[in-house]
């Protein structure tokens, strides 16, 4: 009997140890599957992250496409009604106020004035909008991306102050500023826009003529036009100008 008791006490042992270590089995067996899946875990959170991130990048970019293909079909309709007016300007004639001033061509006239003050090499005379209008190469009268005028452009103004003062009078002067569509770049933290640089432009041509050339401030006019009203297709140097107009 005594073995007995012996051996039930012994199996009993056994057992619990079985399902001690079977227990103990199980919840090492969860944690080693629980540590093997973190990684994973968190690998996909920040693979999920970086798709919304992308999401987000594209719908952006999707935008600016959008907004930049607007603004070019606003840029090739100015561009088409520029070059309409270009070739309607070639083929109309000077209003009969300027032309009856004087009995030959305004404009011959005025170019030999103007080589007469030997500036006939890079100034361009011409018809535009019925008007006589003188064009001022930007790289005579201004460096790239500069609204402050040169040496060779002081001189250039002066001399065409002279003619403008002999030849027109009293009468208001347009003071047009132009440029290229490039987008401006180095001077951009000072200039928003092609149309705000051509603006000062045109100021400081203005501001010269009335103080360093006596031309009366209340006949300046200025226009700023940035790349809106080009001259030329092939070449946008021949755009990047000022203008000066002479109003009847």
């Amino acid at each position: 009997m005594g073995r007995r008791i012996h051996e039930s006490s012994l199996d009993c042992g056994l057992f619990f140890r079985e399902e001690h270590m079977t227990a103990f089995g199980r919840w090492s067996l969860v944690l080693a599957l629980g540590l093997f899946c973190l990684p994973f875990t968190s690998c996909t959170a920040k693979y999920q992250d970086m798709l919304r991130d992308r999401d987000e990048t594209i719908r952006d970019l999707e935008g600016e496409l959008s907004t930049s293909r607007g603004e070019n079909d606003r840029l090739q309709r100015a561009l088409q009604q520029a070059r309409g007016e270009l070739t309607r300007e070639h083929t109309e004639k000077p209003r009969v106020g300027l032309a009856s001033q004087s009995k030959v061509d305004p404009v011959e006239d005025l170019q030999n004035r103007l080589r007469q003050e030997g500036l006939g090499k890079e100034i361009q005379v011409r018809y535009r909008r019925g008007r006589v209008s003188i064009g001022i190469p930007s790289r005579v009268t201004f460096a790239s991306g500069s609204t402050k005028i040169s040496k060779e452009g002081a001189d250039a103004l002066r001399r065409l102050a002279r003619v403008l003062s002999s030849q027109w009078g009293q009468k208001k002067v347009y003071v047009e500023g132009h440029t290229d569509a490039d987008p401006i770049r180095k001077s951009k933290k000072r200039y928003r826009s092609n149309r705000h640089l051509s603006a000062e432009r045109a100021d400081a041509v203005a501001s010269f003529f009335s103080s360093k050339c006596g031309l009366p401030e209340k006949r300046l006019v200025i226009v700023g036009y940035g790349p809106y009203d080009p001259v030329s297709s092939a070449d946008k140097t021949l755009n990047r100008r000022v203008e000066i107009i002479v109003a009847e």
